[in-house]
């Protein structure tokens, strides 16, 4: 390389050194390498390195050697079946099973909303978002509390036995059945949500274009609807999917009384029995079928040319008119999602006020549960110092987490925007949206393993606040950094140069103009990380010790005891401290959020 071309190197690079953006997201995707790549390439060589509990089986060898012991454990061994193999199936069971539900009922659901005339669409759409705000685990608390009968292991029969004497069978209560369908009343809002956008936004000319060629109704909808919406249908599919992978809450609550095991409450098995070998195997395999699975399904949308849907020409506003079955059919669709919306909620309320379960006397009825003392060694969810410091532990991680997302949307979002079309914008947005790819349970194994002990100059951080918010940080930047970008792309450049060219610094126009602009964006990336940093299960029940409980993790302890009352309890408190994060964000929005 010669002088000329060294120097002219070292001139561009301290231009881009001047560019705020460049800056910004040279901070950016250290800060991403830092807290994704990095952990994530350290679980990998830790599945490859002998742990102390191991040892013996290896004399002479030293902690950290290498070896391929714990593949070939969970892999090619006589335990493989259990450790591996029946996890593994259930896992696709039940993966596949609530995602395919989810995905049929969303998009038929999304269709009837922005393509037919059928009535109550805002109570429709209300209450099928009602579920996925709440915690996936209470729904499953209130399917326990429906259906359990006075023959299983949890003792007091459930309101369907109680009411009507009907005693279900145990599948319908504990095992695969119960979990895929419990994960579909709380993750079909995926498919509904953003199918609906993707309709709505079409040109219906190209409906009313194939009707005008003899074309039937269901025709319309395979061969022109649904392959417009391809994108929609693949997004939902994968946040689906991956959800579905690394679910742990339902899959605990109704699977292990019935000895079913997924891959992550398996995971979560062999972390508590100290075998972090096997843990972190699977936790390799979890993030790779992730994987694997989005890139199948971004070389689905790759190989179609164009997905344009709107265009520049007036379209009609024509919908599909239901005819005399419209009011019956709508009355039939509120039916169908008001009930699992609003039917856990007012079991959860019901059972924490109830002595004993399904006994509708008034002398049953009490506030024990709630501002009681002592009631089987436990104070009430109010008044009890453990609920109390669990309430606070929950509302400052899901708020601290919030804000620093926000923070986080506005460089990502900044970086991104002012960068597009670059490579650092590409690199922000993939390594950005890495920890989507990891399960929660996953997620928690791979910071318990890097955290456990010191790192370098920095002291352990197990046990504390910090490891919890830095963690469900971490979790929650796919969400942030979408919010952000898509907030900072609608800001013109001219805005920022009008600053410059006043002499104000870059921190002054970030401030006085590039941060209110984006607020809109900047709140929904809050709330977003807010209420599900708040209902988080899967991530947490790694990383928290007595100290630093969370709500959550609470109520999973309660149900572990037989005590669903407490729990019930408290996962009404949780719902209230979402709503609370949602009100925050309101205000914060001049009361127009």
């Amino acid at each position: 390389m010669t002088p000329v071309s060294v120097q002219f190197r070292l001139r561009r690079l301290r231009q881009s050194l001047r560019r705020p953006h460049i800056i910004v997201g040279g901070l950016v995707l250290a800060v991403l390498f830092g807290l994704v790549i990095f952990p994530v390439a350290e679980i990998a060589l830790e599945s490859l390195r002998l742990q102390d509990r191991d040892l013996r089986r290896f004399p002479g060898a030293e902690a950290g050697d290498w070896t391929l012991f714990y593949w070939e454990r969970v892999l090619a061994s006589p335990l493989s079946q259990r450790i591996f193999y029946q996890p593994l199936i259930n896992t696709m069971i039940v993966t596949i099973g609530y995602t395919a539900l989810s995905m049929a009922l969303g998009v038929a659901l999304a269709w009837l909303v922005a393509r037919t005339d059928i009535p109550f669409k805002g109570v429709i759409s209300a209450c099928v978002i009602l579920p996925y705000i709440l915690p996936a685990w209470t729904i499953a608390l209130a399917w326990t509390t429906m259906f359990r009968t006075d023959s299983q292991t949890l003792g007091a029969a459930g309101f369907l036995q109680t009411a009507t004497g009907l005693v279900v069978p145990d599948w319908v209560t504990f095992g695969l059945l119960p979990i895929i369908l419990v994960m579909v009343m709380n993750y079909y809002a995926y498919a509904y949500l953003l199918t609906t956008a993707a309709l709505s936004s079409m040109n219906r000319q190209l409906e009313e274009a194939a009707l005008m060629h003899g074309a039937s109704l269901w025709t319309v909808i395979r061969r022109v609807n649904l392959p417009l919406v391809l994108p929609a249908l693949v997004s939902s599919f994968v946040l689906t999917f991956a959800t579905g992978l690394g679910a742990f809450g339902v899959p605990y609550l109704l699977g292990l009384p019935a000895d079913v095991q997924v891959m992550a409450t398996y995971l979560y098995t062999s972390t508590t029995l100290g075998r972090y070998g096997d843990a972190y195997v699977l936790t390799v395999i979890l993030i790779a079928m992730a994987g694997v699975t989005i890139l199948l399904t971004s070389r689905m949308i790759g190989v179609r040319q164009s997905f344009a849907t709107l265009t520049g020409k007036a379209g009609s506003s024509n919908l599909v008119a239901l005819g005399r079955y419209r009011r019956a059919i709508g009355i039939g669709v509120v039916a169908l999602v008001g009930i699992p919306a609003l039917l856990p909620l007012g079991l959860l309320a019901l059972q924490s006020l109830q002595t004993g379960i399904g006994n509708f006397a008034w002398s049953n009825f009490t506030l024990d549960y709630w501002i009681g003392r002592n009631i089987r060694g436990f104070d009430g969810v109010l008044v009890d110092t453990r609920m109390q410091r669990a309430i606070w532990n929950t509302f400052f991680i899901s708020l601290v987490v919030g804000l620093v997302s926000v923070l986080a949307a506005f460089a990502a979002g900044y970086a991104v925007a002012k960068g597009r079309g670059t490579r650092m914008a590409a690199l922000i947005e993939q390594v950005a949206f890495v920890p989507y790819l990891v399960p929660g349970v996953a997620l928690g194994a791979v910071f318990l393993a890097m955290f456990s002990g010191p790192i370098g100059p920095f002291p352990s951080i197990y046990g504390t606040l910090t490891l919890l918010i830095l963690a469900c940080f971490v979790s929650q930047l796919p969400f942030a950094v979408r919010a952000g970008t898509t907030a900072m792309m609608q800001i013109a450049g001219e805005l920022e140069e009008a600053g410059t060219m006043h002499s104000r610094n870059w921190l002054t126009i970030a401030r006085r103009i590039l941060i209110p602009l984006a607020r809109r964006g900047l709140l929904v990336a809050f709330v977003l990380t807010f209420i599900s940093t708040a209902k988080e299960l899967n991530l947490v029940i790694m990383l928290v010790t007595p100290r630093t409980e969370m709500l959550s993790t609470v109520a999973i302890g309660f149900m572990d005891l037989a005590m669903e009352q407490f729990a019930n309890a408290i996962a009404l408190v949780l719902v209230a401290i979402t709503l609370v994060g949602a009100l925050i964000a309101r205000l914060a929005g001049g009361g127009k959020f």
